[in-house]
């Protein structure tokens, strides 16, 4: 099986599009990020950077 990539940025693309169009008053709550591991760790920190992103865009 050849990998055609114009293809799969295509089906990328309307995946993209088309999960806009219906998350337009998403959030309707608040949302809660678990993140798996001890607090002060890597994960933790970036979890932190992530929600702090998050938070602000949405």
């Amino acid at each position: 099986m050849k990998f055609d990539l114009t293809k799969a940025a295509a089906i990328a693309l309307v995946l993209t599009l088309s999960g806009t169009a219906f998350a337009q008053d998403y959030p309707a709550k608040s949302i809660r990020m678990l993140v798996g591991f001890a607090p002060g760790g890597g994960t933790d920190i970036i979890g932190r950077i992530v929600g702090q992103k998050l938070s602000e865009t949405l």
